[in-house]
This record gives C-alpha cells, structure tokens and sequence, in this order.
C-alpha cells in the first residue's frame, strides 16, 4: 500500500472513531490521473472540527516510505485515535490522547502524539477560529504539502503542488487560516508562500496581517524590499481597526526617525496607545523612554509601564526594572532587584543571567553564593554572553563555586576571546607567553591573540608584543621600529614596564634617534609607579649631575629602586651606608640593604667580613 493510501485511509478511521461528524463522501488518490480530491463533509461542531485539524495535522507528520519499516506498512491494521474531552472554556490546553493498538512493536505515540499536542495548542489558543469541515479539509492538505521533501515522493504524482497551491489561491477566505499558514510557512522557510498568505490576509482586511506587512515592508525583512510607502499603507489600514501592534511599529517609527521625521512626542502618542490595549513592547518603550536622563525623565512612570510590561511576560522590560531598582538612588530596591533579575533570567534573558550572577557573586541584595553565580554565569557564557564567559573562565582558575580546573579555564577563555573579548585575548596572550605548570609556553599562539588585543589598544598586548618584535620572538622578525611605537602606545597608557623599555630604546637610541631627556623621562614616570629597573637607571644618572639637588633626587631614586627589589640598588645603596657616601654611615641599614642584595644572589661577603657586619 503506498503511503498516500495509507494517509487516507488512516485519515478515515481516526475521523470515524474520533469524531461524531457525518462523513459524505471520501474520494481516494487516483495514481493513475495523479491529483488529490477533497474529503467533502458536513460541518460539525467545533471541538470535532479541532479534533479533524489535528488527525490530519498529525498524519502529515509521516516520514518518507524510507524511514518507515516495510513489515509496518505491509502488515498496517487499525489504527484508532480517541479524542479525549476537550475544555473549549480555557481556549489554552488540548488534553488529547493518541490511543493506538501495536503494528510490529510500534506505538502510534511516536508519530502522531507530538504533532497534535503542538499544533492543538497553536489552533486553541485563538478562540476565534470556528472553521467549516472544507476549510479544514485545506488546512490538512496544507499540512501535508508543506512537508512536501520528507511526506511524499512527488516524482510519483507531481501534480500534488499545483492542485494544492491552485486550491489556496482560490479557496481560502478565512484570515486566521490565511495568518495560521503564513506562520507555518515561515517556520519551514518559504518565504514566498508565507508572503503571499500574509498579503491574502491583508487586503480581505486581517488587521495583524497588516500590522506585519507594514513592519516587513520598513524593514525590508522576509523577502521584500524597503518600501516605505507601502510601509506606512498597511500600518495606517491596521491602525485604523485600532490594531496595537500597528500602533507600536509606527511610534517605533517616529521614536527613531525612520521614513519619517524623529518625533519623540508623537512616538509616545503612539506607544500609549498601545499600551493601553496590553501592548507590552510598546509599554517596555514608554517605560525605557521615561528612565532615560533628559527632558522626558520621570522614574514614577517609568516604573508604571515597566511594570506592566514586566507583569506581561517581557524580559526586557523586567531586566530593566532590575536595574533601576539597583541604581537608581530614590527607587532602589536591592530586594525587588533580584526579584526582577531572577524573573528575566527564568524567561531566558541573558543580560539578567549575568547580573542575576554578578549579584550572587558580590552579594548584592542576597548573601553571597559563589555556586549559584556559577550557576547563572553558566547559562549565559553557553548562550554566547561574552563577560559570563570570562568571568567562569576566572571561576575555573581559582576553583571558585565549582571545582577547579585549567583546561576548563582555558576553554572558556578563548570561547570570549574569539567573541573578541579583549581581556581574554590579553590573557591567552600573557599564559602563552610565560606559560605555567598547567600550559606550555607557545610565542606563536601568544602573537596571535597579543596582536588581536594590541588591535584594541590593550597596553600589556603592545607591550608584550613589542617585546616579540624587540627580541625576534613567535616568528616575528626583529623591528626596533615596531617595537618602539608599541612601547609607546602602552607607555602612554601608563603602562610602567613600557615607558621602561621607552627610556632604554631612547637611551640606546634603538628605533628612535637617540635622546637621554626623553631617556630620563620615562625612566621618571615608571619611577613613580615604583619601577626599580626605571628608579635604578635614573638615580645613576642624577647621581652625575653636578647639582646637589639632583644627585639627592639620584640618592632617593636608587633607595626606592632597592626597597622594590633591584639588587643592584641594594647593593649601592648598601654601600652608601657603609662608607657614608651620600648617605650618613650607619652599619645597621648598610647591613640590611646588603642582605637583600644577599638574598638575590649579589656576592657582599668582602663588605660582610671588612666592616664587621654580622655585630648589627
């Protein structure tokens, strides 16, 4: 039996055993003149003619003949479908049961269970539809050609498509039929076929078909171009039935100058409309409009609308309402914060996934909870939130409300970095260059994601990455040039080790003509952020100078170089004290600055034995 047969006859018996409509009539398939008639029956009551959506609807949910056993379609006995009571009062839930008996092990569940339990709910949530058995009849058929490369082999009866679409284009006059299959039609794709039913729905005046068609047309989205005329022609055809969601898209229009001149004012004419009528976008936009800074600021009412469109199920709007409740100083509400943050995290937004996490993380409006921050920061790094990852990358490193773990670390680090999170990058940047007991050093992994941070004005990436260019490393040849420029943009970021190695290549006169000012003042600006290398340089040279106040400055200089750890200023300025050489003597601090240069390997012993040391 081909599958198409088995479609129909299936079809019958589920109506049969599932509906108490009359059936008139069923033409079968005619493979030999290969066209498809229509199952013609009376009209029946609405919950039979639901019941008749969703047995067809669930049939065409048929694999190919491929994916269904032989001995299953060689040996099909009866297949009967009960339709459980339905509660047309609640308009929302279909509790419809597939009761099926065994063919070869298999149960009915499999292919027919999910289709209706998914397309029922879609049909009963709008209370409106009321069909006759023929548009139902359609409906089925729809269904069934819309799955056109999975239900049939339309190489044995191509003429399936031409019936089906010849019969759309002149049958069909109910709107929320034409709305129902633009829907489908855009889930599965075509967007040709899902225009063509929006714009059906439209000019026999559906008032949501033409608040989408007017926002696909300024858009330029789902296939069609930019028009704004035609735009504004639908919105002003659904407004005039009042429809909100028209109302919405043209104060959007006004709210960011869109086809027409920016118009606050008018935006908010427009989005209270539509507020009204329970719009919760549009109440979201009134309420984002009154909690921004300037002259339509008024927190009062910008809590009223958030709050509605919050209550209405719109993240967004709920996330924000978090925020203000964080910050802003007259309303805030720490409790109310995370309330809000937790109900936009559980409606799946990710920015109140993060800071749902933040909050358990730094115990803001809640004790701190290193696990459940995990827990949130989780969810949003695997949806792609950049600083989640980042900051779960840094929770794996130190084991912080999960078990440690590096390679883990690592991988949530470069999963930011090549969503181009600059901090990652610097980071992977930085491991690959000195390594650690966990990961390899790799200069050439290190000059990859160093030049991508450099790119974003990261001062430790162009400093590391002048250092490669400096000393011919990760397979950059060497360049003075280069490497001075990026000394320079980190070093003018104030980055100590870069204006360092900005006064030696000044005072080398490596890459840059050769200038001991300029030398000495970088030298003195990574002095003042306690560079010893720096402090040590310069303290040489104003010890030179022949004036007094320079050669203190010098004296202090090397003395704050070694108590940051230069040995060589430890041992000068152990020296100082020992022989009172600009210092007064004083063998107690000769012998400290000698033990820590000491300590850092510096050989001090003729010092140690000629002044007598180890008596302090």
């Amino acid at each position: 039996m081909k599958i198409l047969e088995i479609f129909l006859s299936s079809l019958l018996l589920m109506i049969l055993s599932g509906c108490a409509a009359k059936i008139n009539s069923i033409k079968s398939l005619d493979s030999k003149s290969k066209t498809i008639s229509i199952i013609s029956r009376e009209t029946v009551s609405w919950k039979n003619e639901i019941v008749a959506v969703n047995t067809c609807s669930a049939l065409s949910s048929f694999k190919s003949t491929k994916d269904i056993k032989k001995d299953l379609l060689n040996n099909a006995r009866t297949i009967a479908v009960e339709a459980v009571e339905i509660e047309l009062s609640s308009a929302f839930s279909n509790e419809q049961t597939c009761k099926a008996s065994s063919i070869n092990g298999e149960s009915c569940d499999s292919f027919v269970l999910s289709r209706v339990k998914t397309f029922s709910k879609a049909m009963l949530k709008k209370s409106s539809y009321k069909f006759t058995m023929h548009e139902n009849d359609l409906i089925c058929i729809a269904h069934s050609s819309s799955y056109e490369s999975s239900s049939f082999d339309l190489n044995t009866i191509p003429n399936v498509a031409v019936t089906t679409k010849k019969i759309f284009d002149t049958s069909i006059t109910n709107t929320s039929i034409l709305v129902e299959l633009s829907f489908q039609e855009f889930k599965l794709g075509d967007l040709d076929k899902a225009i063509f039913y929006l714009n059906r729905a439209a000019e026999l005046g559906n008032s949501n078909a033409q608040a989408n068609l007017g926002v696909f047309y300024f858009e330029g989205i789902a296939g069609l171009e930019k028009n704004y005329d035609k735009g504004l022609f639908w919105l002003r055809k659904a407004i005039a039935q009042n429809n909100a969601h028209a109302q919405w898209a043209l104060g959007h229009k006004y709210y960011h100058g869109i086809s027409v001149q920016k118009d606050v004012d008018t935006s908010i004419e427009w989005f209270t409309k539509a507020s009204k009528q329970g719009h919760n976008v549009a109440q979201g936009m009134l309420g984002l409009i009154y909690s921004t800074k300037g002259s339509y600021y008024d927190i009062g009412k910008a809590i009223y609308w958030l709050g509605k469109s919050a209550e209405n199920g719109n993240s967004n709007s709920q996330m924000k309402l978090s925020l203000i409740y964080s910050n802003i100083i007259e309303v805030k509400n720490l409790n109310k914060a995370k309330y809000w943050a937790m109900k936009a995290a559980n409606n799946g937004n990710l920015i109140a996934m993060k800071q749902l996490g933040f909050m358990y993380l730094k115990g803001i409006g809640t004790s701190k909870d290193n696990v459940k921050a995990f827990y949130w920061l989780e969810f949003a790094a695997q949806k792609d939130e950049v600083y989640s990852q980042r900051q779960i990358a840094k929770m794996y490193k130190n084991g912080q409300g999960v078990e440690a773990s590096k390679s883990k670390s690592i991988y949530w680090y470069t999963k930011a970095a090549l969503l181009s999170d600059t901090y990652s990058q610097a980071y992977l940047g930085v491991l690959y260059t000195y390594g650690n007991d966990n990961t390899k050093e790799d200069k050439w992994k290190a000059v990859h994601w160093l030049q991508k941070a450099a790119l974003k004005n990261d001062k430790v990436s162009e400093y590391l990455l002048g250092t490669f260019y400096y000393h011919s490393l990760g397979g950059l040849s060497q360049d003075f040039t280069k490497a001075f420029e990026l000394f320079k943009k980190s070093a003018e970021q104030g980055y100590r080790e870069a204006q360092y190695n900005l006064g030696l290549m000044y005072s080398r006169g490596e890459g840059v003509e050769k200038s001991e000012e300029k030398a000495n003042h970088w030298y003195g600006l990574a002095g003042l952020q306690q560079h010893p290398g720096a402090d040590y340089l310069l303290g040489k040279k104003l010890l030179q100078s022949s004036i007094k106040e320079n050669q203190y400055k010098g004296l202090i200089a090397i003395r704050r170089s070694a108590d940051n750890g230069n040995e060589d200023a430890q041992y000068l300025t152990g020296f100082s004290f020992c022989v009172g050489s600009g210092w007064s003597k004083n063998l107690k601090l000769c012998k400290h600055y000698l033990n820590m240069a000491k300590d850092n390997g510096v050989n001090v012993e003729n010092f140690w034995n000629k002044y007598e040391l180890w008596k302090y």
